[in-house]
């Protein structure tokens, strides 16, 4: 039921993925695999019962430089990848 519960909250807080990560998402061929919600927090993870997805807050595409989103970003692309089930 928490799961549940998170997964509607997400999806309430998603907004439009930002201009200036677009280019980063594009080039690691993970397009249609991220999502950005608003929240205060700044936090990154990947999420999902069937279609899990990579998940950033806008507080942390705020507040980190391209190259850290793009270490990230590397490292959310590989739970989603290899193990494909959410570590949250």
């Amino acid at each position: 039921r928490e799961l549940y519960i998170l997964s509607k909250s997400l999806n309430k807080n998603k907004v439009k993925i930002p201009k200036n990560i677009k280019p980063i998402i594009l080039k690691m061929d993970i397009k249609h695999d991220v999502v950005v919600f608003s929240d205060q927090k700044p936090i990154a993870f990947c999420f999902g019962f069937f279609s899990t997805k990579i998940y950033l807050s806008t507080t942390l595409i705020e507040i980190v430089t391209p190259g850290e989103l793009h270490t990230i970003l590397l490292h959310e692309r590989h739970h989603l990848r290899k193990i494909g089930r959410a570590h949250v």
